[in-house]
């Protein structure tokens, strides 16, 4: 989102972003600025962090990410349930109003 905001971006459609407040892999910081500048709604779930849509159990430290918030220290990844359940149920409406 850091290029996108730089670069001026604008959505040709209706964007809707759905982040970890807890992401270490890509900071939802800089997705919030971008989704407030160009009128996007945001979801922010705390407690979440990346892929926290993905199926599975647990969250995990992943080494072998050599980015993120903080280079060397690895990054989180998994599952919030809650929060999958919830960003997948406004995907599925959003989904549901374009074929009205």
């Amino acid at each position: 989102c850091q290029d996108a905001l730089r670069r001026g971006y604008r959505p040709a459609a209706p964007l809707v972003l759905f982040l970890g407040a807890d992401d270490d892999w890509t900071a939802p910081g800089p997705c919030e600025a971008l989704g407030r500048q160009v009128g996007a709604e945001v979801r922010v779930y705390p407690g979440a962090f990346h892929a926290f849509d993905a199926p599975g159990e647990g969250v995990r430290l992943r080494r072998d990410v050599p980015g993120g918030v903080r280079p060397g220290s690895g990054v989180h990844a998994g599952p919030e349930p809650a929060a999958r359940e919830d960003a997948r149920r406004r995907v599925l409406e959003r989904l549901g109003a374009l074929g009205r």
